[in-house]
């Protein structure tokens, strides 16, 4: 026992020199001025030589000997306990190291130092339980090939449905082309419009393989649609059983609403994934005492912290569970306690890095929150607007909230003139929530009633309410309720008529197979036809089309914009993400203007917005060898004029 515990002394001596030279090293690259934050990473070290040094000669204390022998009650050994200590000063290398510009002071050692606090922190969690066993084949292949089939309705046609590549998008995928050019690498700051930088260095992955394409952004939030819904066949499955389960998982794979926010390059469709792993896992840890699932949960947790905002909102509902167990579940929660402080401790590794970012530039913590908020002084505009008093506009809000659901329209992102759930599902929706009540187990009940409420209030208090992409993350919960509510259905009427189980089975498999076409029915020959009469001849459809046709157009071909007052060659961001290397000019003047000494290429493309076809006879003037086009909207209106000069300046 003796030589164990000298050969944990001597690890302690080295890793402790091995802080204090990555100090050292680091202050030659870190700015001047903040190198005595650098003093806490020596700290860390020299307590680590210290103690290393005075146990080897003098033995571990009594005391410390008597706290590593208790603490294996716990299944944590001293070298796992070792682990979990070392991990926190071995992730506070990883802020230093790459510090808070673009690129990262030094990559290498930021990411191997935020990769082995992680693994450090799992290894010292880890516990041996029962071996496990995996399920069948069968099993397997069925859900691998419902995750395939999820993929492909997200994936097919991406570059063409949504129709339109937004602005937000481009934007995502301005800041991802950074990664991939090699400009940006610092995963642990925040970038465009204040999200954690971690998220864009995903889609910077498909633009270095597929170039700056609509595909490249859409792929990443395809694969994500696609895990959660794999994710939520494997919770509903723990939980209801796997009949819910394959309810919920075609229900969701199906789902308009998820479909399409699967089908848009940003960080919103993310937080379903960690939602339903988080909360999905930490239920499996609490129901059957796994501390395995506890580590997933927190492992899920830290990193769901570098994508949308709304993942925040995990750490309240945990926090809530824990508060409702101690009211009334408490011998449980005695039981679960060390379990949850290794969650909490995963999620803080993960995360660490981000918060330091967020502490030293606290501002860039409550920017996306500050954008959609709705603060007091809003509500007192709109009272002294309106004449209604205060408290029935927040009341509206709940009430646009709740009722989003159900029978309110969705706005912003998403406008398919219904609510979140269509009028079937909606009804499962409700069923399901008041059939989880008379659930033996109430645990059922807390997290995913908690959820819901949760995502009623982000709704109710944030801008364009019920704005849809605020309630993505709400859409494996109602999948998982609705897949519930046909699944426990289908039961009560197989114990009233046990003779037709069979029967019975097959209904239910018939309905939600009519419920997942009626969703794919609306969402591919309904809706989508529909947004594209009505996003006919806007600036963005302009700037995709004209994008577009730019993308076969040699890389020195120059475009003169006639689009003022309304739209300018720069002012949506899908030109500039789709054709980076082209170089626009915009016309505020009458032809010819100041712009014209600045063209030097000699293939010229001039865009004619419908208020600016007077300039066409002048432009021809000077350029008499062009060819005229005219571009045509879906609706069969004019949506530009092109004239394309192959011709020296």
């Amino acid at each position: 026992m003796q030589s164990k515990r000298s050969l944990t002394s001597i690890f302690m001596f080295l890793v402790g020199g091995i802080f204090v030279v990555i100090g050292q090293y680091l202050s030659d690259v870190y700015p001047y001025e903040k190198r005595a934050e650098l003093l806490l990473l020596e700290a860390f070290g020299l307590i680590f030589v210290f103690f290393g040094v005075w146990t080897l000669e003098k033995g571990l204390p009594r005391w410390l000997i008597g706290f590593l022998s208790s603490i294996s009650k716990y299944s944590i050994s001293e070298w796992q306990f070792l682990c979990l200590v070392l991990s926190v000063p071995i992730v506070m290398i990883v802020p230093f190291a790459a510090g808070s510009d673009p690129k990262m002071a030094n990559p290498l050692v930021a990411l191997f130092a935020w990769i082995a606090a992680i693994c450090l922190v799992l290894v010292g969690s880890w516990i041996q339980h029962v071996p496990f066993h995996w399920p069948s084949w069968r099993l397997v292949a069925l859900v691998l090939g419902l995750a395939i089939s999820a993929f492909l309705l997200r994936v097919v046609l991406a570059d063409r449905i949504p129709i339109l590549l937004s602005g937000d998008e481009a934007s995502v995928g301005i800041s991802a082309g950074d990664f991939a050019t090699g400009a940006w690498n610092n995963i642990f700051i925040t970038s465009w419009y204040g999200f954690p930088s971690f998220f864009f260095a995903i889609p910077s992955i498909f633009i270095g393989l597929l170039g700056h394409t609509i595909y490249a952004l859409r792929i990443p939030s395809a694969l994500a649609g696609a895990l959660t819904v794999t994710a939520l066949f494997f919770v509903s499955h723990a939980m209801f059983g796997k009949r819910a389960a394959w309810f919920s998982a075609i229900f969701l794979a199906c789902f308009n609403f998820h479909i399409h926010f699967s089908r848009i390059g940003l960080n919103n469709i993310w937080d379903g994934l960690w939602y339903i792993v988080t909360i999905g896992a930490l239920w499996v840890g609490w129901m059957n005492d796994r501390r395995n699932a506890y580590l997933l949960a927190g492992l899920s947790l830290g990193i769901s912290q570098y994508f949308y905002p709304s993942s925040r909102t995990i750490l309240i509902l945990i926090l809530l569970w824990i508060i409702l167990a101690a009211i009334f579940d408490r011998p449980r929660l005695k039981r679960a306690w060390v379990n949850l402080v290794l969650l909490s401790l995963i999620a803080l590794i993960v995360t660490l890095p981000l918060i330091w970012h967020y502490i030293n530039f606290p501002n860039t913590f409550f920017e996306p929150l500050n954008r959609v908020a709705l603060t007091l002084d809003w509500v007192k505009q709109v009272a002294s607007n309106t004449g209604i008093p205060a408290w029935k506009i927040v009341l509206n809000q709940v009430g646009l909230a709740i009722g989003s659901f159900t029978y309110g329209h969705l706005q912003a992102w998403y406008t398919p003139e219904s609510p979140f759930l269509r009028p079937f599902s909606a009804g499962l929706f409700l069923i399901g929530t008041v059939l989880l009540f008379f659930r033996k187990q109430k645990w059922h009940i807390i997290p995913l009633v908690l959820w819901v409420v949760m995502f009623m209030i982000i709704a109710g208090l944030s801008e364009s309410t019920p704005a849809a992409q605020r309630l993505v993350a709400a859409a494996p919960v109602s999948a998982l309720l609705i897949g519930f509510g046909l699944s426990e259905s289908a039961l009560l009427v197989e114990n009233a008529f046990k003779k037709g189980k069979r029967w019975i089975m097959a209904v239910s498999f018939i309905l939600v197979t009519i419920l997942a076409v009626e969703e794919l029915n609306f969402y591919f020959r309904i809706y989508t036809p529909h947004s594209a009469i009505s996003l006919a001849r806007t600036n963005g459809v302009v700037a995709q089309t004209f994008a577009n046709y730019l993308e076969s157009q040699p890389q020195d071909t120059q475009v003169i914009f006639f689009g003022s007052p309304g739209m300018g060659y720069y002012s949506i961001p899908s030109i500039q993400y789709l054709v980076p290397d082209i170089m626009g000019f915009d016309v505020n003047e009458p032809w010819p203007s100041a712009v014209k000494p600045a063209i030097s290429s000699s293939h010229l493309i001039f865009i004619f917005l419908p208020n600016n076809l007077d300039q066409i006879p002048r432009v021809r003037s000077d350029y008499p060898e062009g060819q005229l086009a005219s571009v045509q909207a879906v609706d069969g209106e004019l949506l530009y004029t092109l004239y394309e000069v192959d011709a020296s300046p």
